[in-house]
């Protein structure tokens, strides 16, 4: 969770005073939230004026969120109809996403910063579609399905890897300082809910729709549904979404750029290499890194295998599982509002480290059913 809050500060440049923007040059040390207001009601209403603005980036989230989320849903299909059985190999396919997101957030990093954030976001989004629609139309043919489910997974990974790490670039550069912490939210709340509304619309499907059913046709419908849906938000961010190439805004930087701080010029930004970067932010950067594998290891692995974990090791029933995944998953969206605003107020870095050590000591918990299970054998 560390990683959810520090990437922001990180992408803004406010560790440095030195590389700041002609916006960023007051207040660097910390962020002021709602108890520094000297009206309260400003900060909520900065925040509400920002969330209609980046509404076009939310919506989007939302439904990648439907599309990342569907195949742990319906992994028992797709390993019989396509995987020939086989559980292991159908959970390392779903695993093939994370690790080809790394290549999309480089790939579309480079190109957010040649062509600008629109550009890399619109064809971020486009990839994501294609790959779940590829999932959705997956042939059951031995040998050609399988390859093809991995490759369009793998397209997937790359697609989300990229929009995710530059959505992120666009909400923070977008965001008000006192804010910044909460220009997460348009891609974390979306996300939580729509991992909420897959597990509601797959319970209905399992208990409409034979197995049979299932495993014929039922399992593509989710993947259809939101390859078709997807390219809604990604026309309203086309339409709304000013043109940012890299040539307007460093005439923006330019204009904006006369005033000094301390006798530095703080307007124009400095160009920094990848080894600068890796030097001047290299403990931002670890920590940033060690987060996200906190983060990536409980959504890749704990989150889809929480159902089958709860029926083996709680003895709880399929619809039992499905309803205590639903319910966390709406306890999640009140706690990370409450996390992001006390960030806001106090301070990303510290908020993120208690955020951090919090998520680990209640997940601690979850595995003693395992020591306990093997005490009663």
């Amino acid at each position: 969770m560390g990683a959810l809050f520090v990437c922001p500060c990180l992408q803004r440049g406010v560790f440095s005073v030195n590389k700041q923007g002609p916006k960023d040059n007051e207040d660097t040390a910390n962020n002021q939230g709602p108890k520094d207001n000297e009206d309260a009601g400003s900060y909520w209403s900065t925040l509400g004026q920002y969330m209609v603005e980046q509404r076009s980036v939310g919506f989007s989230f939302f439904l990648d969120g439907c599309e990342w989320y569907v195949y742990p849903f319906v992994h028992p299909q797709i390993a019989a109809a396509v995987f020939n059985g086989n559980p292991q190999l159908t959970w390392l396919v779903w695993g093939s996403a994370f690790m080809t997101s790394i290549l999309g957030s480089m790939v579309f990093g480079i190109l957010a910063d040649s062509l600008g954030r629109k550009a890399s976001f619109l064809t971020a989004s486009a990839v994501i579609i294609a790959g779940t629609l590829g999932q959705g139309l997956c042939p059951i043919i031995p040998v050609i399905g399988p390859v093809w489910m991995i490759s369009f997974r793998c397209l997937q990974g790359v697609g989300y890897g990229g929009k995710f790490s530059v959505g992120q670039v666009h909400l923070a550069e977008k965001a008000p300082r006192s804010i910044l912490a909460m220009s997460r939210l348009p891609i974390l709340l979306p996300s939580a809910c729509a991992m909420f509304l897959m597990s509601s619309m797959v319970m209905p499907m399992y208990h409409w729709l034979s197995p049979a059913q299932m495993l014929s046709w039922g399992w593509r419908v989710p993947f259809l549904v939101t390859s078709v849906l997807g390219p809604l938000p990604v026309l309203l961010f086309w339409v709304e979404m000013d043109s940012d190439v890299p040539e307007i805004e460093d005439q923006q930087w330019e204009q904006s750029g006369t005033q000094a701080q301390e006798g530095l010029k703080v307007g124009v930004p400095a160009t920094l290499s990848l080894m600068e970067v890796m030097q001047e932010y290299w403990l931002h950067i670890a920590v940033c890194t060690s987060g996200m594998l906190m983060y990536n290891t409980y959504e890749g692995i704990g989150a889809p295998f929480m159902k089958a974990w709860l029926s083996r090791w709680c003895d709880f029933s399929h619809t039992k599982a499905t309803l205590f995944i639903t319910v966390s998953t709406v306890m999640l969206i009140p706690s990370t509002c409450g996390f992001l605003v006390l960030a806001d107020t106090y301070g990303v870095c510290k908020i993120g480290l208690a955020g951090a050590v919090y998520g680990s000591c209640f997940s601690i918990p979850l595995f003693m059913p395992l020591f306990w299970h093997n005490d009663a054998v």
